[in-house]
């Protein structure tokens, strides 16, 4: 599009702004008539060879209302402010395109008491301002205008410290809420009337939007706002400000009235909750008024976010290799200390920063209970956890010492750093006895002819799939008993859940499962001789037959029923599957037992499977993990 305009037409003193004059005779700002124009108009209609009735979208009806209009708003720059974050949004909103950015004040951080310290910190904050592709609006905060010297630099600068215009029907109105008495908060009186005066001639616009830094409508005392809260009483609009540095909305007198929260501003950056994070409003003000969609910083990405180069170096973090931790392997029937060896790699030629914290059981302790540490380049850390308990416990009842850990690879450039995190979990294991049964188990999901379930698992050795899902014991957990007769082994699965769910669909529903190695000593083709068993009070054998592993023997038997806090579930295992891989006899099984769980009233984080032991693929699982020998075989 070619744009002629008249050198004459007016423009914002002190910073050049590329296209910005002429967008602002468009919209009006200066009272000028628009500039004359030629352009070569764009199809707005869909152009597609689909002949057939069924179409490949719902409906052809474009969301490109000429009336609407798309802008973003800056907040907070000041008040301790974090290098380089103002200018990253800068780049940012020049992704998303907006028509144009309007602000909310407090651009430099002030506070200074000459022209050439003041003009030095504007110097600095126009050259980040100078990179938008769209026009940017200025709105002053008290950081920017709050002391005479401040305000006189700032309409050198820009002129107006209040001021409005009309864009597509729409009154955008920017006020000073530092025009107070030798510039402290507040409102003058000529700024009331000059309010009202642009009230009153802009009585027919379809919304008024108003832009302040200070949310004085939440200062009782402001006789300034009162009078202007007064005048817009009756009219469709919504008003932003900043200041706080802490995000709020509120509805009073049928105003919305939004307060933001930083766009590089001093913040502790605790997230919503509190209020406190980067961000970037963006505004589409429909004929129903403005939709605001708060984008957090952090959440807008450019095409180079993952490149291929960087999804070779951070590999590793990703198959969960770069930071691993051994299992401890104990004598039978108690653990009592051991010790287990933490790796970490670093695969990337950056220094890796890194935190590990430990958590373990009660009467249970590690040394050291955290390692902090910087791993060279392609380096590599390697640190001895001791691993003791207070009293002896019995290995059916030893819970996995999770290692949580957080890796950072810090940049030189004032970038974001680049964080990995994950747990690893450090398992007891020991070869175990199976006991044998005088009489067999009823396979009718009840377990009440099973005396004992040894084995308890409040914290998995393995949380996969979908590890934030599952909060901790409270939200799921499980005991479960192994035994053997002539003919089967045994597995008793008692289930506890918060919400327990049975009408899932596929596999999200709460269900047991089973994995069988019937190999000894690992010998033999792992492909014919591992299978998965599945159990559930609502698990059809067509989902069963869809999501089990490997090819079970025609004569397991499952079953499972719900109870008042989850579930029970009974496999049966027949030992002639043992025996065929075992050469004639069989003397040992290894088994993985697991939980599905699946919460209906959190179903955002989808389906968690709970392991007692690692999947066997998975890299801290231990070849002795998981193995029960006959007593006789010993």
């Amino acid at each position: 599009m070619t744009v002629k305009r008249n050198p004459s037409e007016g423009s914002i003193s002190g910073a050049r702004f590329g296209r910005i004059p002429a967008i602002l005779a468009l919209i009006g700002l200066f009272g000028l008539g628009a500039p004359s124009w030629t352009a070569e108009p764009m199809p707005a209609t869909i152009d597609s060879d689909v002949a057939s009735a069924a179409k490949p979208w719902t409906n052809l009806d474009l969301n490109n209302d000429p009336n609407l209009i798309r802008f973003a708003i800056v907040s907070d720059n000041a008040g301790g402010p974090r290098a380089g974050i103002f200018g990253e949004a800068v780049a940012k909103i020049n992704l998303l395109q907006p028509e144009f950015v309007m602000s909310i004040g407090d651009f430099i951080e002030g506070y200074e008491n000459t022209r050439e310290q003041l003009d030095a910190q504007w110097d600095g904050f126009m050259r980040d301002v100078n990179n938008f592709e769209m026009p940017f609006f200025f709105v002053p905060g008290n950081h920017d205008n709050g002391k005479p010297l401040w305000a006189e630099i700032y309409r050198r600068r820009f002129g107006a410290e209040y001021y409005h215009f009309v864009y597509k029907n729409v009154l955008f109105l920017c006020l000073s809420t530092n025009d107070g008495p030798e510039n402290n908060t507040g409102i003058s009186q000529n700024q009331v009337d000059y309010v009202a005066r642009v009230l009153e001639r802009r009585k027919d616009v379809r919304w008024t939007l108003v832009f302040q830094h200070k949310p004085l409508w939440n200062d009782q005392g402001n006789e300034g706002w009162a009078k202007i809260a007064a005048l817009l009483k009756g009219r469709k609009c919504t008003a932003f400000a900043g200041h706080t540095h802490n995000y709020l909305r509120q509805e009073k007198d049928g105003i919305s009235f939004i307060t933001l929260a930083t766009t590089g501003g001093g913040s502790a950056l605790r997230g919503p909750a509190y209020g406190e994070f980067d961000q970037i409003a963006w505004v589409t003000l429909t004929d129903e008024g403005p939709r605001v969609a708060n984008l957090l910083m952090d959440g807008i990405l450019d095409k180079d976010v993952r490149t291929e180069a960087e999804a070779k170096d951070y590999g590793l973090f990703r198959a969960g290799r770069a930071v691993t931790a051994t299992s401890i392997l104990a004598d039978p029937p108690a653990f009592a200390s051991g010790k287990s060896t933490l790796r970490i790699k670093n695969p990337t030629n950056a220094p890796l920063r890194m935190k590990v914290l430990s958590e373990s059981q009660p009467g249970v302790r590690v040394e050291p209970g955290s390692v902090s540490a910087v791993v060279p380049g392609m380096g590599e850390l390697v640190t001895e956890l001791q691993v003791s308990a207070g009293e002896p416990i019995p290995i059916a009842q030893a819970q996995p010492v999770v290692l949580h850990w957080e890796a950072f690879l810090d940049r030189s450039d004032n970038t974001p750093s680049t964080r990995f995190a994950g747990e690893v979990r450090v398992t007891v294991d020991s070869p175990m006895e199976i006991p044998k049964r005088d009489s067999a188990p009823s396979i009718d999901g009840s377990l009440e002819d099973w005396s004992d379930l040894p084995f308890q698992v409040d914290q998995p050795g393995e949380v996969w799939h979908n590890p934030p899902g599952w909060r901790g014991p409270w939200d799921g957990s499980f005991r479960f008993g192994v035994a053997h007769d002539d003919e089967f082994i045994y597995v008793a699965v008692r289930a506890t859940d918060d919400q327990p769910c049975f009408d899932g669909w596929k596999y999200w529903e709460d269900f047991a499962l089973v994995w069988v190695d019937g190999r000894a000593d690992g010998q033999g083709d792992p492909k014919t001789s591992i299978f998965t068993l599945m159990a559930g009070p609502r698990l059809s054998e067509e989902q069963k037959e869809e999501f089990s592993e490997g090819q079970a023997p025609e004569t397991v038997r499952t079953a499972s029923r719900a109870t008042e806090s989850g579930f029970e579930a009974e496999f049966a295992i027949p030992l002639s599957y043992l025996k065929d891989r075992q050469g004639g006899d069989w003397k040992e099984a290894r088994l993985n037992v697991g939980f599905s769980d699946y919460d209906s009233g959190d179903a955002r984080e989808g389906v968690t499977l709970l392991y007692w032991r690692p999947q066997w693929t998975s890299p801290t699982s231990a070849p002795q993990s998981g193995i029960f020998r006959r007593a006789d075989k010993n």
